[in-house]
């Protein structure tokens, strides 16, 4: 359902249509979803196409956004509201992969496809767009970056639940597809809640109590008419700072975390047990995402290296090479240590060892974004001391 924009698949199962029923409306709105393996089978059967890599754009400029957060300043804040815009982001992009490597559209030009697709991609680039620094987030009453997030992945998470509910509806695979498709209705309605709630206090913060409100925007219109100084009215909370937004936000990331953790090491321990309640993915696709995914991450270091302002102090530069040489060495270790093959990924050796990758893949990839921001702090460090300005 999250098929390429701009783009014919090409595989196997691209002319299905021509020989089977797809259920539609009116001309050509839905499409038939096939599991894309079954157990047993080999991998390979999905392609990474252009438009993932034009999704994967959208990202270039989030680590960029989240990076801004710690360039700001490093607090206890800061990482919360780094954590927090983080992992809304990232789990749009695992919903993405997951849904990738366990199934496919026969047919990319209906229109819901495209429409799903194309909501897709706007939602995620509002939630880009309103990844802001502490100082506009922490504050919902003055600023309306923290319920345009929220209401972003809220909007996202209300997607996902569409094409699951489709992927129950129509798939055509085991019976295990269908179980997948419930099983992550489930996941997803708990991350749904706490983005709902997230939406909802940071919407009545700014609408109700703050610089959104009509009480706020007719002290506005009063200052404007008396041609005050101020161009508008402080907000009536007088600018407290919320954060249970952020804070519920992070536990919806978290609750899905926490719902893959207890199926693998509780619920469901052995592998004969997850055959028959989840669909096998497609492991070279996941390891070549996941080889993207990082190579985003580390794009973030190189950008905080290369754009900013110029010192001629001999500190800067040894900064600086120091810098381009640890991304150099980070980018060599990480791809030598990993899998060339689907059968000695983690992911393969067994559901537990898969899901902790899965998981710590999060952190590691934080960690990376903190990397890049720590080397443009370095950098300004030197531009100030050098007497020069980033102005």
């Amino acid at each position: 359902m999250w098929p390429q924009p701009f783009q014919h698949t090409h595989n196997a199962i691209a002319h299905h249509n021509h020989h089977h029923n797809v259920p539609s409306v009116g001309f050509t709105l839905l499409t038939t979803i096939k599991q894309r393996q079954r157990w047993g089978e080999a991998d390979g059967h999905a392609m990474v196409q252009w438009g993932e890599l034009f999704f994967d754009l959208f990202y270039v400029a989030g680590a960029y956004n989240l990076a801004s957060i710690l360039k700001e300043g490093i607090s206890g804040l800061a990482v919360l509201y780094f954590v927090g815009c983080f992992g809304g982001i990232m789990l749009i992009w695992n919903h993405r992969l997951l849904f990738d490597a366990g199934f496919a559209v026969t047919n990319d030009d209906a229109l819901g496809v495209t429409v799903v697709s194309w909501s897709h991609l706007i939602i995620l680039a509002t939630a880009v767009l309103h990844i802001r620094p502490v100082g506009l987030m922490a504050y919902p009453t003055e600023s309306v970056e923290m319920f345009c997030y929220a209401l972003a992945l809220l909007l996202e998470s209300i997607l996902v639940a569409v094409v699951y509910i489709i992927v129950y509806l129509y798939v055509e695979g085991g019976p295990e597809a269908r179980v997948t498709a419930r099983r992550e209705l489930i996941k997803n309605s708990v991350v749904m809640a706490f983005y709902g709630a997230a939406t909802v206090v940071a919407g009545v913060e700014f609408y109700v109590n703050g610089a959104g409100s009509v009480q706020a925007n007719l002290d506005e219109a009063v200052d404007v008419y008396q041609h005050e100084a101020t161009a508008a009215a402080a907000p009536d909370s007088s600018g407290r700072p919320n954060y249970v937004p952020i804070v519920l936000v992070i536990c919806g990331w978290i609750s899905y975390g926490a719902a893959l953790f207890w199926e693998a090491f509780i619920r469901f321990p052995r592998l004969d047990d997850v055959r028959k309640v989840t669909i096998p993915y497609d492991g070279e696709y996941i390891i070549h995402r996941h080889g993207e995914w990082i190579m985003l991450m580390l794009g973030e270091s190189v950008l905080s290296l290369l754009i900013v302002q110029i010192s001629y102090g001999k500190e800067y530069y040894v900064t600086f090479y120091c810098g381009i040489l640890s991304v150099m060495g980070f980018q060599s270790l990480h791809y030598h240590s990993q899998p060339h093959h689907a059968e000695e990924h983690a992911m393969r050796r067994s559901t537990k060892a898969g899901t902790l990758f899965f998981l710590l893949m999060g952190i590691y990839s934080m960690a990376l974004v903190a990397i890049g921001a720590s080397y443009k702090l370095l950098l300004t460090e030197h531009i100030y001391d050098d007497g020069y300005s980033e102005d």
